[in-house]
């Protein structure tokens, strides 16, 4: 009855990595909740580049049997998704592609420049305690962001703080119609809603943005001081990687 998974990044060598909880969410649904980290479906380019660029075979059989494209359609049970907007193996458009297959909402958390690591920044996010605790322990749930507008150059979203204070929002934009590791990622604090929806002007050229809902209080964790849900991203310009 307490039993979740949390894995991260991909699976080289044999390792699991963080594309197991979708393949094991999907198959298993005695699990509670599952919490991937650093992970997401991929487009050719990207398993390619993993192996290396020497094997498309392995690359093809890859992708037809293990990429998590098959099976995050099936995840139904609560999904707490983790991640960032320049990791260098799991491109930013191909995450936002994910949430849109999944056919539960999950609670997401993108932080900028998010280090891809082993040790506190992949494993101490403030975050998947409290999101396990509200699951299994009926613990203080996570705000619920909605799905984001961008209509009359504004860009728009719902949020239930859940009876948590929200300190700030932060709207996290870029100007680059296909971010990857090395794209610039800027941060506008904004006053957090007194309403239920944030509402910020796009800042001019943006075509990437999303909301960071950052709550009141400090963690405690050195690595992440503050706790954050974010919402999906909107494309204001430009289209997304072909898978």
């Amino acid at each position: 009855n307490h039993a979740a998974y949390r894995e991260w990044s991909w699976p080289p060598r044999g390792r699991r990595g963080g594309c197991a909880p979708a393949v094991l969410a999907a198959a298993d649904d005695r699990f509670k909740f599952a919490a991937p980290v650093y992970t997401c479906v991929f487009g050719a380019a990207t398993v390619g580049r993993m192996f290396g660029g020497k094997d498309p075979a392995q690359t093809e059989k890859w992708l037809s049997l293990w990429n998590p494209t098959h099976y995050v359609g099936a995840m139904r049970l609560p999904v707490s998704w983790f991640a960032s907007t320049n990791d260098h193996a799991f491109m930013f458009d191909d995450l936002q592609d994910t949430f849109g297959r999944l056919p539960v909402d999950p609670t997401v958390v993108i932080r900028p420049k998010m280090i891809h690591s082993h040790g506190p920044w992949g494993e101490n996010m403030p975050e998947l305690f409290e999101f396990a605790d509200s699951v299994l322990k009926a613990g203080p749930a996570l705000p619920v962001v909605g799905r984001p507008q961008v209509a009359d150059g504004r860009f728009s979203v719902a949020v239930d703080p859940k009876g948590r204070t929200l300190r700030r929002v932060d709207l996290v934009w870029t100007d680059d119609a296909e971010p990857d590791a090395e794209t610039d990622w800027r941060v506008v604090a904004c006053p957090a809603p007194a309403d239920g929806r944030f509402s910020a002007a796009l800042p001019p050229g943006a075509k990437r943005v999303f909301a960071n809902f950052v709550l009141a209080g400090k963690t405690g964790e050195k690595t992440y001081p503050e706790a954050l849900v974010s919402s999906r991203a909107v494309v204001t310009e430009g289209r997304r990687r072909s898978r």
